[in-house]
């Protein structure tokens, strides 16, 4: 049996160690606290810029629709109807406006960060999930990623987070309906874009491996796997039966299928490489501290999963690369497609900021380490708001 670190140390040692834990739990709350209010003031400055291409494109459906007109048959794109949707939504709140698009992408901001800290609390300490949080809200305000525009990965993230979530409650609690209604969050994702598929297939081979893991029975496996399926699908078909009913759903069919496949498909590989390797070059060299230390937080990673439960590892990473996957249809990698990337991104930065210090100081109680963690946070917030503001 494992002797727990605090029985081998003396009781004033342990007070050293809990006085230090509690005062970088307190530095990193505050960080977050100022962080996005920081972000915040920068938004609502920015409130009235004028639309982005996409944003044009998305406001003038989102207008029709408002306005009671038909998607595909008075307008076309080759992109599902979601992200519209979803602009008609917060224009017919906020107004059909510049400011009343990005109030609307302030609140998704805002509601995403949230379901950040409900992840990185669930798997890691407090001050992980203020770091890790506060290091999202920089890196999504990033002129780098094109942050301050109401883009599609923006909702895309917020949907596919949320099921995040709800698998990780399904992990400690065994309800089918949370894994029915995760799917469901994943299908309104791939409705934002259809990018998301690569991150709905990650979270479906998830749900098979929680679901096998606890009952060690391939039929429940199978079972919660076709139900997560199930709810991912709802979101699309009822999509298909609105373009049924209306008549147009040949069009719809043309312009979000073939269409969106060849164009898919018209960049070779070797040129996309190229894009790649200039545009991945340009992202990092803005945000270089976090995009090191979210290298670093998935060597704390591995460290930690060998320790302890692999489970943040397998979410981690593999929602890393499904992200990363979600960048790629195309090989066109434009600015926007990483904020995809961007949570899983910030909670390794978060977790590379914390635990990486307390692996180190584990057993240096009192030590100067301690300070360590928010000093690194500030640091690395720095230099990126240092680029926001250049």
């Amino acid at each position: 049996m494992t002797t727990p670190l605090h029985d081998s140390v003396e009781p004033s040692e342990r007070a050293g160690v809990e006085a230090t834990g509690q005062a970088t739990r307190i530095a990193a709350l505050a960080i977050l606290v100022i962080t996005s209010l920081i972000t915040v003031y920068v938004r609502l400055r920015l409130l009235s810029v004028p639309l982005e291409r996409d944003e044009g494109e998305y406001a003038y459906l989102g207008q029709l629709m408002l306005q009671g007109w038909q998607p595909f048959r008075d307008a076309y794109s080759m992109k599902l109807p979601g992200t519209a949707m979803m602009y008609a939504l917060f224009m017919g709140i906020f107004g059909q406006t510049p400011q009343g698009i990005h109030i609307g992408l302030l609140v998704v901001n805002a509601l995403t960060a949230w379901c950040v800290w409900l992840i990185a609390r669930r798997l890691f300490e407090v001050q992980t999930a203020a770091a890790s949080t506060a290091i999202f809200l920089l890196l999504t305000l990033s002129k780098s990623v094109l942050g301050v525009f109401a883009h599609a990965t923006h909702f895309v993230n917020l949907f596919a987070l949320a099921g995040v979530l709800l698998l990780l409650k399904y992990r400690e609690k065994d309800q089918p309906h949370i894994v029915f209604v995760s799917g469901i969050c994943f299908g309104a994702a791939i409705l934002m874009k259809q990018h998301a598929v690569t991150m709905a297939i990650f979270a479906f081979c998830l749900t098979a491996w929680l679901s096998r893991k606890r009952t060690q029975r391939w039929a429940q496996a199978a079972s919660s796997s076709a139900l997560f399926a199930s709810g991912t699908a709802i979101p699309l078909a009822l999509i298909a039966l609105w373009m049924i009913t209306a008549g147009t759903f040949g069009k719809f069919w043309f312009w979000t299928f073939e269409y969106a496949r060849d164009y898919a498909t018209s960049v070779p590989l070797s040129e996309g490489l190229s894009i790649l390797q200039s545009q991945f070059t340009h992202l990092v060299s803005l945000e270089f501290p976090l995009w090191i230390l979210a290298a670093s937080g998935i060597a704390v990673l591995f460290i930690v999963g060998r320790r302890n439960d692999p489970f943040a590892l397998v979410l981690l990473v593999g929602l890393l690369v499904a992200s990363f996957a979600a960048v790629c249809p195309g090989f066109y990698f434009r600015d926007h497609y990483f904020v995809l990337m961007l949570p899983y991104v910030a909670l390794l930065s978060g977790l590379a900021v914390t635990k990486g210090i307390s692996l180190v100081s584990a057993n240096r109680a009192g030590s100067w380490l301690g300070a360590v963690p928010p000093v690194l946070l500030l640091a690395a917030l720095g230099s990126g708001f240092f680029v926001v503001f250049l």
